[in-house]
Protein backbone atom coordinates (compact mmCIF):
# COMPACT_ATOMS: atom_id res chain seq x y z
CA UNK A 1 0.00 0.00 0.00
CA UNK A 2 1.28 3.19 -1.00
CA UNK A 3 0.04 6.46 1.12
CA UNK A 4 -0.03 10.04 -0.16
CA UNK A 5 0.94 13.26 1.81
CA UNK A 6 -2.24 14.30 0.03
CA UNK A 7 -5.91 14.07 0.66
CA UNK A 8 -8.46 11.94 -1.52
CA UNK A 9 -11.56 12.28 -2.31
CA UNK A 10 -13.42 11.57 0.49
CA UNK A 11 -10.94 13.83 2.50
CA UNK A 12 -8.90 10.86 4.13
CA UNK A 13 -5.64 10.34 3.70
CA UNK A 14 -5.03 8.90 -0.50
CA UNK A 15 -3.74 5.78 -0.88
CA UNK A 16 -3.36 2.97 -3.96
CA UNK A 17 -2.91 -0.83 -3.18
CA UNK A 18 -0.02 -2.73 -5.80
CA UNK A 19 0.87 -6.65 -5.56
CA UNK A 20 4.70 -7.53 -5.04
CA UNK A 21 4.08 -8.46 -8.63
CA UNK A 22 3.35 -5.17 -10.25
CA UNK A 23 6.13 -3.48 -8.35
CA UNK A 24 8.90 -5.61 -9.91
CA UNK A 25 7.44 -5.30 -13.40
CA UNK A 26 9.71 -3.43 -15.32
CA UNK A 27 7.87 -0.33 -16.21
CA UNK A 28 6.73 0.17 -12.52
CA UNK A 29 9.13 2.72 -10.85
CA UNK A 30 9.78 4.69 -7.37
CA UNK A 31 11.44 7.83 -8.92
CA UNK A 32 12.93 10.01 -6.32
CA UNK A 33 15.15 12.22 -9.29
CA UNK A 34 13.94 13.27 -12.73
CA UNK A 35 16.66 14.70 -15.41
CA UNK A 36 19.52 14.03 -13.28
CA UNK A 37 17.88 16.64 -10.61
CA UNK A 38 15.71 16.45 -7.46
CA UNK A 39 12.09 15.54 -7.96
CA UNK A 40 10.15 18.72 -7.93
CA UNK A 41 7.12 19.00 -5.68
CA UNK A 42 5.23 19.65 -8.70
CA UNK A 43 6.03 16.45 -10.10
CA UNK A 44 5.56 14.82 -6.57
CA UNK A 45 8.02 15.04 -4.82
CA UNK A 46 9.74 13.63 -1.99
CA UNK A 47 9.30 10.15 -4.13
CA UNK A 48 6.50 9.48 -6.62
CA UNK A 49 5.21 5.95 -7.88
CA UNK A 50 4.48 5.15 -11.43
CA UNK A 51 2.50 1.78 -12.31
CA UNK A 52 2.67 2.16 -16.22
CA UNK A 53 1.98 -1.62 -16.86
CA UNK A 54 -1.75 -1.27 -14.66
CA UNK A 55 -4.97 0.16 -16.41
CA UNK A 56 -4.38 4.32 -16.41
CA UNK A 57 -1.05 4.17 -15.42
CA UNK A 58 -1.29 4.06 -11.84
CA UNK A 59 0.46 7.06 -10.11
CA UNK A 60 1.12 8.29 -6.57
CA UNK A 61 2.87 11.81 -6.41
CA UNK A 62 3.86 12.68 -2.84
CA UNK A 63 4.59 9.32 -1.30
CA UNK A 64 5.10 9.44 2.61
CA UNK A 65 4.58 6.10 3.13
CA UNK A 66 4.76 2.33 1.96
CA UNK A 67 3.04 -0.77 4.01
CA UNK A 68 3.41 -4.21 3.01
CA UNK A 69 0.71 -6.47 3.89
CA UNK A 70 -0.15 -10.18 3.44
CA UNK A 71 -3.38 -9.43 2.77
CA UNK A 72 -5.25 -6.35 2.21
CA UNK A 73 -9.39 -6.74 2.89
CA UNK A 74 -11.55 -5.20 -0.09
CA UNK A 75 -14.04 -3.70 2.08
CA UNK A 76 -12.18 -2.26 5.08
CA UNK A 77 -9.53 -0.76 6.19
CA UNK A 78 -8.09 -2.85 9.05
CA UNK A 79 -4.27 -4.00 8.37
CA UNK A 80 -3.11 -7.56 8.38
CA UNK A 81 0.93 -8.57 9.52
CA UNK A 82 1.97 -5.26 7.84
CA UNK A 83 5.43 -3.74 7.59
CA UNK A 84 5.12 0.31 7.44
CA UNK A 85 8.35 2.16 5.54
CA UNK A 86 8.36 5.62 6.35
CA UNK A 87 11.15 8.64 5.79
CA UNK A 88 12.09 8.00 3.01
CA UNK A 89 15.45 9.94 1.53
CA UNK A 90 17.87 9.60 -1.33
CA UNK A 91 20.13 7.02 0.99
CA UNK A 92 17.15 4.28 2.33
CA UNK A 93 14.14 4.60 4.95
CA UNK A 94 12.81 3.44 7.90
CA UNK A 95 10.95 0.76 8.91
CA UNK A 96 8.30 0.66 11.51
Amino acid sequence: MFYSLADGADGARYYDVHSIADMRHERAILAYEMNGARLSLLHGASWRLRCENELGFKTIKWTAAVEFAHAFPILARARVATTRITNFSATGCRSE
